[in-house]
């Protein structure tokens, strides 16, 4: 049977089981709601656009009383199928091909497996869900932060080729991967000087150290371009791109060289300061007044990205603090003796940014005593190249204290405890009375009436810390010399000094110790 005869059929049988005994006519229905689609006995009903109920005129939603295609002819149902000939294919449907039962299945590629189509889904292990592969991940909640993990050890990269952690944001489960609690040594120690580089620099991005952090003004670009430096009438220009803010002019006598051709180093301090980036060296060199023969040398280092006049103001800064009347001889034998390169001193180390710089703090393994870093890219964001002469000086006179006073007199300025040497007893007593290192706590407030004996709380707590850190406060300020930070009670030394015992006095006052006597003056040019 043709489609018109099926519709025909299906059509009348509906209507015929519409209202028995009453015939249903498509005017009946006064709404296009009851209207619409209805099967009556003349057809299938519509609303038309003069709002009335009529009978359809679309072939497909009235089909009454069409019966037959024209060329179709009645059907016998009883006819037998014509015998199909023998030796003859069947017929193909347009747009079909045939199919060779005989063909051979073609070879699997390399590398890959058959796919069973019959096989049943493994069993999910108790206690897992399923994975749903093509699910985004779930926004990060308002006000949350995204977890930080460690790499697990053996996957560390270096540096400069990934950012410092990766990156976790919570799971499709709306759980947050908990970050690994193992800290690196080397963490604890990048994170305590980046506090204590913040701490130390915390008014120094709008103000000049000179102006009492008044008048504070934010560096123009041109305000912030190199100065050259004056050494004798050679000029000494910085790079023009550096975003190192420039230094106040200085006179020097030091060149900057190549850490290779020093002849004073070592092979295994040679392969170090190679191996770590360090190719600039300036080797600060004062006569021994008990052997003029005999020369002390201290080592400053660079990167290629550390500008040359922050190396040749530092090297000026070291000379001056052991020879402050400036005659190329050494003040203190002993002290210069506890820092010289040749006994494995320390070594000042700077670098374009702190990951180049930091590379410095394992120079201690390629023949120095330790590496100090300049800390002065710090500095960089601030635009005032007094603020980084500072930092400079804090730097220098760091290492000074540590391994060159606390070396060669250790019962007066040893930094080992709190009760050994004169610089740390007096300390203890300024603790949370005058003193307070940012990075610590005291219990009572600062200032306090009384004072609360170390180690306090927080990161500094040390005396190898705490103790140096308020040993150049109390130098700088017993000499007129500006800081680069405070953390006094008062930056007026007039109202500190009555407060500091007369041991410790005595001992800053005593010429045999050879501490700083004046503020510095920053240029460098021995009379001999």
């Amino acid at each position: 049977m043709r489609r018109g005869t099926v519709l025909v059929l299906g059509v009348t049988l509906l209507a015929s089981l519409v209202a028995p005994g009453r015939a249903v006519m498509c005017e009946s229905f006064t709404n296009a709601l009851d209207c619409e689609g209805k099967v009556t006995s003349s057809g299938v009903c519509q609303f038309n656009k003069e709002g009335k109920c009529v009978v359809g005129t679309r072939i497909e939603d009235n089909v009454v009383g069409i019966t037959a295609f024209p060329e179709e002819k009645p059907t016998d149902v009883d006819a037998k199928p014509m015998p199909m000939p023998i030796g003859e294919p069947m017929p193909m449907p347009i747009g079909e091909k045939p199919v060779d039962v005989d063909a051979k299945p073609m070879p699997m590629p390399i590398g890959e497996k058959p796919v069973d189509v019959d096989a049943k889904p493994m069993p999910m292990p108790i206690g897992e869900k399923p994975v749903d592969v093509d699910l985004k991940p779930m926004p990060m909640p308002i006000g949350e932060k995204p977890v930080y993990e460690k790499p697990m050890p053996g996957d560390e990269k270096p540096m400069v080729d990934r950012p410092e952690y990766e990156m976790n944001y919570p799971t499709a489960g709306g759980k947050v991967p908990v970050a690994t609690k193992a800290f690196f040594a080397d963490e604890k120690r990048d994170l305590k000087m980046m506090i204590r580089a913040f701490k130390i620099l915390v008014k120094s991005q709008k103000c000049d150290p000179e102006s009492d952090f008044t008048n504070c003004t934010v560096p123009t670009k041109d305000e912030s371009k190199r100065e050259p430096v004056r050494d004798s009438g050679r000029r000494i220009d910085g790079p023009v791109d550096s975003e190192f803010p420039r230094l106040p002019a200085f006179n020097t006598t030091f060149v900057v060289g190549d850490c290779q051709r020093e002849d004073a180093f070592t092979r295994e301090q040679k392969e170090g300061l190679e191996k770590q980036g360090f190719t600039k060296c300036i080797l600060v060199a004062l006569k021994d007044a008990d052997n003029e023969r005999s020369t002390f040398r201290f080592p400053v280092a660079g990167t290629k990205n550390f500008p040359d006049e922050y190396m040749l103001q530092a090297a000026n800064i070291i000379a001056e603090l052991l020879d402050q009347n400036q005659d190329g001889v050494a003040d203190n034998r002993e002290i210069a003796k506890s820092l010289d390169l040749a006994d494995g001193g320390p070594i000042l180390q700077g670098g374009g940014d702190r990951d180049e710089e930091m590379k410095g703090d394992d120079l201690y393994q390629h023949g120095f005593r330790y590496g100090y870093s300049a800390q002065t890219w710090t500095t960089k964001l601030s635009g005032h190249g007094k603020r980084a002469r500072s930092v400079l000086v804090e730097e220098a006179f760091h290492m000074l204290t540590v391994h060159g006073y606390g070396w060669a007199y250790p019962e007066m300025f040893g930094s080992r405890d709190f009760i050994s040497s004169v610089m740390c007893r007096e300390m203890a007593k300024q603790s949370c009375v005058t003193w307070m290192h940012p990075e610590n706590k005291c219990p009572d407030g600062f200032p306090a009436e009384t004072a609360t004996p170390p180690p306090l709380t927080g990161s500094c707590a040390d005396a190898d810390c705490d103790c140096v850190e308020w040993y150049h406060q109390i130098a700088m300020m017993l000499v007129g010399q500006e800081t680069g930070w405070h953390s006094m009670s008062s930056y007026d030394i007039d109202t500190i000094k009555p407060k500091l015992g007369k041991e410790f006095l005595d001992m800053f006052e005593d010429k045999k110790y050879s501490q700083i006597s004046k503020p510095l003056v920053f240029s460098y040019q021995p009379l001999s």
